[in-house]
């Protein structure tokens, strides 16, 4: 989100027409600080972190296909791509917690980390560019 309000607001002109967006930018920033915040108040308290995180990927991703939509539409950011990487471990997080493959304990912990790890692994693979632009 931060590389997200660098490149629209700081790098490039924000037309007038907008200019509000930039409320909106930091409101939805604000709903998944909170969220993120929840979460760790859940580390610990069983199997909730699973639809939490879920819940904050997926206010992710909703941002990003609205923002692609506000802010890029004419050209190809990573912003859909970041998209699609929450999705899909939205995704396999609801599919560990419905599913039930692992036991209660520390085998799911593992299956939350390593859905994690994975998804930032991408992130940081498929939107390198995003977060680290060539110096023009």
């Amino acid at each position: 989100m931060n590389r997200h309000l660098d490149r629209t607001y700081v790098e490039n002109d924000v037309p007038k027409s907008k200019e509000g967006y930039l409320v909106i930018d930091f409101f939805v920033f604000f709903l998944e600080a909170c969220l993120l915040l929840w979460l760790a108040s859940l580390v610990g308290q069983g199997d909730h972190l699973f639809l939490v995180l879920t819940a904050l990927l997926l206010l992710d991703a909703l941002w990003c296909i609205v923002t692609h939509g506000i802010h890029y539409s004419n050209i190809k950011p990573s912003t859909i791509t970041w998209g699609w990487i929450n999705i899909v471990a939205a995704l396999l997080l609801l599919f560990f917690y419905f599913l039930q493959l692992f036991p209660v304990g520390a085998t799911r912990s593992w299956a939350l980390f390593s859905t994690t790890f994975v998804r930032t692994l991408a992130d940081y693979t498929f939107c390198w560019r995003f977060y680290f632009p060539a110096e023009s």
